[in-house]
């Protein structure tokens, strides 16, 4: 964008920046300031003119409905994620109060020498207006006609008819924008603000896009006081890029695999990198509709309503919600899941009358150890088919498997300290076991928690048969004990 015109766009942004920050002066008549008196404005408010990547996001949501003050606070935060708007940009994310909702209708026009006396015309080089490229486009059509040439004017004609009659592709789909009002005396702790979006190709994600172009993809990042703390070393899901292809777009993501594949660490990392409150709900075969939305109690010999864990969770803006094994829950809860996970994104409480909507930017991700479509291998007793309207409220399933040994060898050796050649020999065991899971000869293979269970062990001196017991045999099924113990003997698990 140059710093001597400003287009409609560019002044319309520039403009709601002046007006919302708290430094400008009062006295200045924003309406009927020239482009000399805005550039100047935004300079001594340490305000960078909009480049035109805020223009053109700024634009695409306008055009997608999404309301002018809405867009203009969006703008905002992805200038910021951009490192455009200048440092004054700071004092106005998250301070959306002041922002103009007609300013898209404003007219003015572009400024003469004599509205803008000390501003050097923008150069005319090179028009990049519709007008003039269409101008461009006849001449350059009418050309061969000067020539005679009838047949290059027809090539050109036709050319032209064909891009006018070009179908128009389709637009992008907006990106889901909530506004919600949060009760802080309803959230336990503090509330987290959003800090402008943060780019998902700039997180570590060692794993295969297939396809993805990450560099359309970001979330919200926050300032979760309770977030989790990154892992390094933590193993990435091979759909990793396409999961969160989804969640960018306000869409829930179903993850499914065996036990101790990092289904849950998976959604703890997806709110350590980006800062974000993170709960866990997890299901039984007990969990029933009161223990999610709530119910009356005594407290200090009163009455009162407690809110339920998934209606505390969606009281907090970007918070990342697990729905651990839902193939667990009754109908009943189910039902209450169903109703948040819809378009409404609320929860009514009937006992209250109160509508709980759900903040904004959270998150929801299930884990189960089933597709929701039933457990065949009976390594799960207790888990249910979920039903279809359950199921299609998320966008996708994603299959969580076990790491290669190796992967899971350099896991156990970095968390334990665990020599890597007694790392190796547990990693190696556990795909035995897993590889005779597949073949039936047990209900289910070891896996990762058991083996850092048993390398702690190991690491700590502990006799390698007596640890193997403790963390791996002795929380099997009684069915797979004997097996797993000749697997051990057999694969020199006690030279570990």
């Amino acid at each position: 964008m140059s710093r001597t015109s400003l287009s409609t766009t560019a002044r319309t942004i520039i403009k709601n920046r002046i007006k919302r920050h708290p430094d400008r002066d009062p006295d200045f008549d924003i309406s009927k300031a020239k482009v000399a008196d805005l550039i100047q404005a935004a300079m001594l408010l340490r305000l960078d003119l909009p480049v035109a990547e805020e223009c053109d996001f700024y634009e695409g949501l306008r055009k997608r409905k999404v309301g002018p003050a809405d867009a203009m606070i969006e703008t905002d935060r992805m200038a910021q994620t951009m490192g455009c708007g200048g440092a004054g940009l700071a004092q106005l994310v998250g301070a959306p109060d002041g922002v103009e909702e007609t300013e898209d209708n404003q007219t003015d026009e572009n400024p003469t020498s004599e509205d803008a006396p000390n501003v050097v015309p923008a150069s005319s080089e090179e028009d990049t207006t519709p007008e003039a490229k269409t101008r461009a486009d006849v001449d350059r059509v009418m050309e061969p006609l000067a020539k005679g040439d009838v047949a290059a004017l027809r090539t050109g004609i036709e050319e032209l008819a064909a891009r006018a009659n070009a179908p128009h592709p389709e637009p992008a789909p907006a990106r889901v924008i909530y506004r919600t009002t949060v009760d802080p005396s309803k959230v336990s702790g503090q509330v987290p603000t959003a800090q402008g979006f943060k780019l998902v190709e700039d997180q570590p994600f060692d794993c295969d896009d297939h396809g993805v172009d990450l560099r359309g993809l970001s979330l919200e990042l926050y300032d979760s006081e309770t977030a989790p703390e990154p892992l390094e070393d933590y193993v990435w899901p091979a759909d990793t890029a396409l999961a969160l292809a989804a969640l960018s777009h306000g869409q829930h993501v179903y993850l499914a695999g065996p036990a101790g594949t990092g289904k849950t660490e998976f959604a703890r990392q997806i709110a350590a990198h980006w800062n974000r409150s993170f709960t866990r709900i997890s299901f039984t075969g007990h969990t029933e509709a009161p223990v999610l939305v709530g119910g009356y109690g005594l407290k200090d010999g009163a009455t009162v309503w407690k809110d339920g864990q998934l209606a505390s969770a969606i009281r907090i803006p970007g918070n990342v919600i697990l729905l651990d094994e839902p193939s667990f829950a009754t109908p009943g809860a189910l039902a209450v899941l169903q109703a948040v996970l819809d378009s409404d994104r609320a929860l009514h409480v009937d006992e209250t009358g109160e509508v709980i909507p759900v903040a904004d930017d959270v998150l929801f991700i299930a884990a189960d150890n089933t597709a929701g479509t039933g457990d065949m291998s009976g390594a799960y007793e207790g888990t249910r088919i979920l039903n279809r309207a359950f199921l299609d409220r998320f966008a996708l399933t994603v299959e969580v498997d076990f790491l290669s040994p190796g992967q899971e060898a350099a896991l156990i050796h970095g968390r334990t300290g665990l020599p890597k050649k007694r790392a190796n020999k547990l990693a190696n065991f556990a795909a035995v076991t897993r590889t005779k899971a597949e073949e039936a000869e047990v209900s289910h293979g070891v896996g990762l928690r058991r083996l850092l269970a048993c390398a702690i062990l190991l690491q700590s001196g502990a006799d390698p048969d007596r640890a193997f017991k403790v963390s791996v045999l002795s929380t099997a099924p009684r069915d797979d004990q004997e097996t797993l113990r000749q697997l051990w003997v057999t694969q020199k698990g006690g030279d570990v």
